[in-house]
């Protein structure tokens, strides 16, 4: 017992941390692609880095397609920054740039995955991934591209092997493939038959890459067609166009080389690009074509049998109409358009067969008109703070006692503002007390109806001359004080100690019996080294895991 006492003595001595000395910051990284889509399938990344799919399938695949089940958002996956799809197949890019099949695909070592099996990872080092029909093409961070195949044949294999280098972006058609380079120029490879190369060559199934044209910005490959938009912001596309999607084509008639039995392949299909559209930025599509325009407005055409350009009817149009303002990524590779919007709101219109507009059911309806499905969807290309591994399962628990508001689930490592801490403080008392905080204070600079609630319970008094500062970064030591006042405003008050920190003259005199509270409940610990920091930031998820230890001790 005395050995034991001793142990406990030493760690408290030393100012042991709740939180590892390193993990002061979430991972930190920038989000890709945060919605695709596939045949009859959504996949959505939300704002804390979790995938949601649904649709036809998914992995709740017992009763059948049908099943109400696969009619709704299913999580599949955690710390995902990046999601892509096609055909059959599904892929996730994890923070740590590992690639996940989670739909159809070879796993690269012979193997073969099914698209109701669970994820597996299939390759590290991986920034894109592009969906052919029956192969696929991946990015990986040092600008190599790789090819693979669901079976062996003579164009590819099941074992990755590398294409390209210099590479920055990627896509892929039905059957052919494109690759971006760092120096703008476009090149492309596979099944030209249909023109889907945008270049006249001899032969129909070209092995090695080809230019087809220079200052590309993006490239998008989709059925048997691809299109490019330029660093001007000029849309151009080429390929077989059988459903006049490509408006302002005419056509070329190419003669391929004979075959050995004398033979001959002429084809009628748009083998040289044709300009489309001025200051675009994001198109995606098959049958129909989703584009967005530099204002962020929205504009589509093409096949609408299922209501799926979303203006009201189900008339197919090939003119370029506008459905939407404020969209900032589109998925439409099914009869449907899923679009979202700068606030993280996912909207979408059209087929709902296979449960593709994410209600719950199948009613095999036409949603003619975009209609709001969920919030919350991570944005593209802005950055992310993923709990960090240490803070994961901790912030999973809080979340599923409803302690954590939905703004404050994303960006963990960032500093928390005193605003932000007294939302987390509202629901945690509210949680635990069963009831609905009435009351208010009022501040001169703000109307955050939580921190009028702190402030009538009395947990936060403001900075002085009614100012609360909603917006000031929160200190250590406050939040050690609105921990304590928390609990005592609750019923459940912290037994009194001192703090034993090396630095506990820096510690304010307001604040200094409240650290000495939280310390001795283990609520808050020291930041390493003995130190407390009571003048050092806090993040988002030290404060939900300390709520989370305070619930633990008044609930």
């Amino acid at each position: 017992m005395r050995k034991r006492l001793c142990v406990l003595f030493l760690i408290a001595a030393m100012g042991f941390s709740l939180f590892p000395i390193s993990a002061h910051a979430a991972i930190d990284t920038q989000f890709k692609d945060t919605i695709a889509s596939a045949n009859g399938r959504v996949y959505v990344i939300q704002s804390d880095g979790s995938l949601l799919y649904w649709g036809k399938g998914t992995f709740n695949d017992a009763a059948g397609d049908q099943s109400p089940l696969r009619a709704g958002p299913i999580k599949v996956l955690d710390d995902v920054i990046g999601v892509y799809g096609d055909w059959w197949s599904g892929f996730a890019i994890k923070s740590d740039n590992s690639l996940w099949a989670i739909g159809d695909c070879a796993d690269g070592n012979g193997g073969k995955h099914e698209d109701t099996d669970p994820p597996i990872k299939i390759m590290e080092d991986v920034v894109e991934i592009a969906c052919a029909y029956v192969h696929w093409v991946a990015l990986k961070t040092d600008g190599t591209v790789w090819q693979w195949s669901y079976n062996n044949d003579s164009f590819s294999s099941q074992k990755p092997k590398q294409i390209m280098s210099g590479v920055k972006q990627i896509s892929a058609s039905i059957s052919s493939y494109y690759a971006l380079k760092e120096d703008g120029t476009l090149w492309g490879w596979g099944e030209n038959y249909s023109g889907a190369l945008g270049v006249k060559t001899a032969e129909t199934l070209i092995y090695s890459p080809i230019k087809i044209m220079d200052n590309v910005a993006t490239v998008y490959g989709t059925g048997m067609e691809a299109y490019a938009i330029k660093t001007d912001g000029s849309l151009w596309g080429w390929g077989s166009n059988s459903n006049c999607i490509i408006f302002t084509g005419a056509g070329d008639e190419h003669a391929f080389a004979p075959y050995p039995d004398g033979s001959q392949s002429v084809v009628t299909a748009q083998f040289t690009p044709v300009k489309l559209l001025d200051d675009v930025k994001k198109i995606d599509g098959r049958n129909h074509l989703a584009v967005i325009k530099k204002d962020n407005s929205l504009w589509v055409w093409g096949n609408n049998d299922s209501g799926q350009l979303g203006i009201g009817t189900t008339q197919s149009i090939y003119t370029p109409t506008k459905v939407a303002d404020n969209v900032i990524d589109v998925t439409a590779k099914g009869a449907f358009t899923i679009f979202l919007k700068n606030d993280g709101s996912l909207w979408g219109c059209g087929t709902n067969a296979t449960g593709e507009m994410a209600l719950g059911k199948f009613d095999n309806n036409t949603y003619t008109a975009p209609f709001q499905m969920m919030d919350n969807i991570a944005i593209p290309n802005t950055a992310i703070y993923l709990p960090s591994p240490w803070a994961k399962a901790d912030i999973g628990k809080a979340n599923e006692l409803n302690l954590v508001p939905d703004a404050l689930n994303r960006s963990y490592g960032a500093q928390i503002t005193r605003a932000e801490f007294c939302a987390l403080a509202v629901s945690l008392y509210e949680a635990v007390k069963g009831v609905t905080i009435i009351e208010r204070k009022t501040f001169s600079d703000t109307n955050d109806i939580n921190v009028e609630k702190m402030g009538a319970l009395e947990v936060v008094n403001g900075i002085g001359n009614n100012l609360f500062d909603p917006g000031g970064t929160l200190t250590r030591e406050q939040a050690a004080t609105m921990l304590s006042r928390l609990a005592v405003v609750i019923g459940k008050p912290l037994k009194e100690e001192n703090a034993t920190f090396s630095d506990n003259d820096q510690i304010s005199s307001w604040a200094f019996a409240q650290v000495g509270q939280v310390q001795t409940a283990g609520i808050m610990g020291g930041v390493g080294n003995n130190v407390f920091a009571p003048k050092d930031s806090y993040t988002r998820e030290q404060s939900i895991i300390t709520m989370l230890r305070l619930y633990n001790i008044v609930k």
